[in-house]
């Protein structure tokens, strides 16, 4: 049997950096839950502007969660900071506080 550990084949910046689609997603699906009509014209005006297969329209979908996602992260991301000033710091070898930038 082979066995493939995907955490050697994909960099742990990468895979953070990914993990950006979920809330891109779940935003885009209760849009879609919410108004389907309004989902189906989106859908029609995207296929009208580019004439792809239905992988291709899905990738299209994907990278949508993804720039949707990230935009998210990036307005939390002050918001943490201005909250809670310690939340990025993690807990040392020598027992202090190390500053980590994500």
């Amino acid at each position: 049997m082979i066995k493939i550990d995907v955490s050697n084949v994909i960099p742990k910046r990468l895979g953070t950096y990914l993990l950006g689609i979920i809330p891109g997603l779940l935003f885009e699906l209760s849009i879609a839950f919410g108004d389907p009509h309004l989902a189906r014209q989106m859908i029609d005006r995207a296929k009208q502007i580019y004439p792809f297969q239905p992988y291709g329209l899905l990738i299209l979908f994907v990278a949508s969660c993804l720039v949707v996602g990230q935009t998210f992260f990036a307005l939390s991301l002050p918001i943490t900071r201005a909250t809670n000033p310690t939340s990025s710091s993690v807990e040392g070898e020598k027992g202090g506080p190390e500053r980590v930038l994500f």
